[in-house]
């Protein structure tokens, strides 16, 4: 099942692709809960980078798309 346009505040633990210095975030994000929608996701997600920790793991507001409901 595909949802897209999902908003919400999540703490993931994404495989990084991308964080970049501007706080920007394309992540492929893995199991991530969310405000709006809580349960398994997996799918290109986009968002803002409020912490990005050596682990890989990040805490982000994200903006979903393209989700598949894991």
């Amino acid at each position: 099942m595909y949802i897209g346009g999902l908003v919400g505040i999540g703490v993931t633990a994404p495989d990084i692709d991308d964080c970049s210095a501007s706080g920007s975030i394309t992540a492929t994000f893995d199991n991530g809960t969310y405000l709006v929608a809580i349960g398994g996701f997996v799918g290109l997600t986009t968002g803002t980078c409020d912490d990005c920790v050596a682990t890989g793991s990040v805490v982000a507001t994200v903006t979903t798309t393209n989700e598949v409901d894991a």
